[in-house]
């Protein structure tokens, strides 16, 4: 086994995945193998709450090292599929958190739930089996239906 120490500046995030809306858009192919390979990699650049650390085009483009055309393209394209979407209360951009939560799952702030609320109450994105609503002090997962 080989030890790797994380840097001391900076605690490693974790990341929680929703397995069933994953096996969802996997099954229903919802994403192009290039984006959900985007998206794994956006993973890297998330701080909990689910916002991307950087919104620049560039920026991104070079901590994931791709051509800024094809980041500009696969954003755009995650964006028109509400996988990723831009924050209406908080600025920024946020990855769907019904697909992966940085930090806690059980803990997912209040302020999120409520953005994944105007999405689905403008009928954007996939309609999830396991959705996100709003709970007293954060959100609580259930299933559709």
């Amino acid at each position: 086994m080989t030890v790797i120490a994380m840097p001391t500046d900076e605690e490693p995030q974790v990341t929680n995945i929703a397995i069933e809306n994953i096996r969802y858009i996997t099954e229903n192919r919802v994403l192009t193998s290039a984006e959900a390979s985007f998206l794994t990699e956006l993973t890297i650049l998330a701080e909990p709450g689910n916002r991307l650390k950087t919104t620049s085009v560039r920026e991104i483009a070079k901590k994931l090292k791709r051509s800024e055309r094809r980041t500009r393209d696969l954003l755009r394209s995650l964006l028109r599929k509400s996988i990723l979407f831009e924050g209406g209360n908080q600025k920024g951009i946020f990855i769907h958190p019904e697909i992966m939560v940085v930090g806690d799952p059980e803990n997912v702030p209040l302020w999120l739930v409520e953005e994944v609320m105007k999405l689905r109450q403008r009928k954007e994105g996939p309609a999830w089996p396991l959705v996100l609503m709003p709970g007293r002090r954060r959100g609580v997962w259930r299933w559709r239906g």
